[in-house]
């Protein structure tokens, strides 16, 4: 399917001043040329954050700037740490653990040499806390990276909002705890109530006076610190007087000709302004750019900006007909940008093609310059579930956006769904949903898009530089995935997902990889099955002779490989996670007592012989779960819109769904053990309906 937005433009020679990225790269040992404000973006060094291996550019938010020294806090809890390794020890900032991982491993890690050299070697105020009256900071420290104390949070943080904070995928694989808007705790250096107690900051963005242990493990991390932003020659001055602030890392003049922004696939830039935080007060939007051509860019708001209906009084209607359509170029065109703004909006060609052949057929073709992205854009720019799932500003959930557990949010696609009455969007999960909101659906947020211009011909309209400007505080998107964050996923083989029977590609989680071999579990729960759905005079509810075993090696098998795949697909040896009786050792992984699952009466009884079956496909056991799954959220898992239609008032809870495991029977022998919705260990009938997580070894 191709592209249906084309443009139109002229030779262009320009550039657009009201374009700035939102994101400043430094690098190198020369001069940051650009200027900084506080509030601002940059990139400066790289640490993994979605892949426990793979580098990412670290974000940093600007705190404060003076002359070509800037301070800077991480955006994200970029890892989890603790403070203090020992329980009940008396710390102050200057012996613990969290400051020698700072300015030793995370340091070489996240900056080379060059980097590095930029770092400034800070006077690191180790104050009291005010109202500890028991409790003492310690002596102050030299350090080049720190992390925040009480005066500076509530110094450089306007409100508890600014301060909150989320963390990367690589910190909530570590423990991160997150609350469910997906914000989490992180250290400050200020001691609390007691000497063995740390500040910190909760989800919201309070202060925690009292503290908390030094030694807990569910804290997040942003470090700080002080950057120079001058040439660097191989030494520094720190007691060198800072330059003058009018004159370090200038802009470009008025009289200079701005150059055209360079600008690339996945770049996040700043156009226009809009009132999404309380519907009053205006602020910069935030747009990632799904194509950069030549001088013109096709660019889709971070965010849920707004919430609209697609169509008002219900009947039949196309792209070219709705409310929708005409309050994006009406009201929020006027509301978002200026006259002068609006000149650089490149009217486009828009069609609403339909998702499938199956479904109602398209409209006209309009010219619009604001629109909505189609079924087709959606996937050929955003080309994963994770690159489609999208948080609504607070706007958007104040006038009734939906979302799900994890805070992400419905938003429309222009194309129709399965009848004229219905309009395609994209789930909470990033999945495409075709039948899921009728025209007058009220829980869709908007997520506008434009073509924009990145320069102009002469006789455009003369616009002064604008300055850049300063970053909102709602996060972006790019934080981290729901769950198993820090594995890779892989795509292999394809089954039906959507409302309909088209079989889409199958997304994988990498659980471990030896040689050319790779295990794999589903991402999603790809269906409901019964474990085993007629048991007969079965006293026990076994994987060697349930259902599921024989749905995933047989009818999925066949349906979700080709024959070359299905040849890739390795036969396994399983143990069925037994002790000599065959049953399931007590640990506290999953729920703190899950030897409560079990009883005298099951292993008393069990029949011999279920240790070891050989599959292609199976479920995981309970020692898989607890391999590769560290915590409750990590266990949690969604479902497909195909698995959905298989129950009737089916209660999605917290968005996830409970998943089969392979073991041997739960606390009545007729019962199987499943991880719940909550990630935690549960134990039902068989012939309950749950997910089913196929998991498999495949050659790579």
């Amino acid at each position: 399917m191709t592209n249906t937005v084309s443009h139109s433009g002229t030779a262009l020679n320009s550039a657009n001043p009201f374009i700035s990225k939102s994101v400043h790269s430094i690098s190198g040992s020369s001069k940051f040329a650009g200027k900084l404000n506080k509030g601002d973006l940059i990139s400066f060094g790289s640490y993994p954050q979605n892949n426990g291996d793979v580098k990412e550019p670290l974000e940093w938010k600007v705190l404060e700037v003076n002359g070509n020294e800037v301070f800077l806090v991480s955006r994200y809890g970029i890892d989890c740490r603790q403070y203090y390794h020992e329980q009940w020890a008396e710390i102050t900032w200057e012996d613990c653990d969290l400051r020698k991982w700072l300015n030793d491993d995370f340091l070489k890690v996240a900056f080379s040499e060059e980097e590095q050299e930029r770092i400034l070697l800070s006077e690191v105020v180790n104050d009291d806390t005010p109202g500890n009256e028991n409790t003492k900071g310690g002596n102050n420290t030299r350090d080049r990276l720190f992390i925040l104390s009480v005066s500076e949070a509530e110094k450089y943080f306007g409100s508890e909002r600014e301060r909150s904070c989320r963390p990367t995928a690589l910190a909530r694989y570590h423990g991160a705890w997150a609350n469910i808007g997906r914000t989490c705790w992180w250290w400050l250096r200020s001691p609390g109530g007691y000497q063995d107690y740390v500040v910190n900051v909760g989800p919201e963005g309070e202060l925690y006076l009292n503290g908390y242990h030094a030694n807990s493990d569910f804290y997040a991390v942003r470090p700080a610190m002080r950057l120079n932003l001058g040439e660097i020659t191989g030494t520094q001055d720190n007691d060198k007087a800072p330059e003058d602030p009018g004159t370090a890392g200038s802009a470009v003049s008025q009289e200079e000709q701005p150059a055209v922004p360079e600008l690339k696939k996945g770049d996040r830039v700043k156009f226009g302004r809009y009132p999404y935080y309380d519907g009053k007060t205006m602020k910069p939007v935030e747009w990632l750019v799904l194509e950069a051509d030549g001088d013109e860019a096709l660019l889709l708001s971070c965010y849920g900006l707004d919430f609209r209906q697609y169509y008002l009084n219900g009947k039949d209607v196309s792209w070219e007909s709705c409310d929708l359509r005409r309050w994006l170029n009406e009201d929020f065109l006027k509301t978002a940008f200026s006259d002068e703004e609006q000149e650089w909006i490149a009217p486009s060609d828009v069609r609403d093609d339909a998702a499938s052949d199956n479904y109602a057929p398209s409209g006209s073709s309009v010219r619009d310059q604001v629109f909505c992205l189609s079924h087709a854009e959606a996937a050929q720019y955003l080309g994963s579930a994770m690159e489609r799932q999208c948080l609504p500003t607070d706007l958007a959930k104040q006038k009734g956006a939906t979302f799900g557990a994890f805070g992400h949010t419905w938003w429309w696609l222009r194309s129709p769904g399965e009848n004229p009455a219905h309009v395609a969007n994209i789930d909470p999960d990033g999945r495409f949903s075709l039948m899921s909101a009728n025209v007058t659906s009220d829980f869709c947020a908007v997520r506008p898009a434009l073509r924009v211009r990145l320069s102009q011909n002469t006789s455009a309209p003369e616009s002064k530089l604008a300055e850049v400007i300063t970053e909102d505080q709602t996060l972006s998107p790019k934080a981290a995935p729901e769950f198993n964050s820090k594995l890779e996923y892989y795509t292999f083989g394809s089954y039906p997902q959507g409302s309909g029977d088209a079989r889409e590609p199958l997304e994988w989680l990498v659980l471990k990889t030896e040689g050319d071999r790779a295990l794999l579990v589903s991402r999603y729960g790809i269906d409901l099955r019964c474990y085993r759905k007629d048991r007969g005079n079965a006293l026990w509810s076994l994987w060697k002779n349930s259902d599921v075993r024989e749905w995933l090696n047989g009818d999925f098998l066949k349906t979700a490989f080709s024959e070359e795949e299905q040849q890739r697909i390795m036969l396994t040896e399983l143990v069925n996670d037994s002790n000599e009786c065959g049953i399931p050792k007590p640990n506290n992984v999953l729920t703190g007592k899950l030897a409560d699952c079990f009883s005298d009466r099951s292993r008393a009884q069990e029949p011999a012989g279920i240790k070891n079956t050989q599959d292609r496909i199976f479920c995981l056991s309970i020692a898989d779960t607890e391999r590769y799954f560290k915590t409750a959220p990590e266990r949690q898992c969604r479902i497909t819109e195909h698995a959905r239609k298989q129950v009737r008032n089916y209660n999605f809870g917290n968005g996830s769904e409970g998943w089969w495991l392979r073991c041997s029977p739960g606390k009545f022998g007729m019962n199987t053990l499943f991880v719940s919705c909550f990630g935690v260990a549960g134990n039902c009938s068989g012939n309950e309906m749950l997910a089913v997580r196929p998991a498999l070894w495949v050659k790579l």
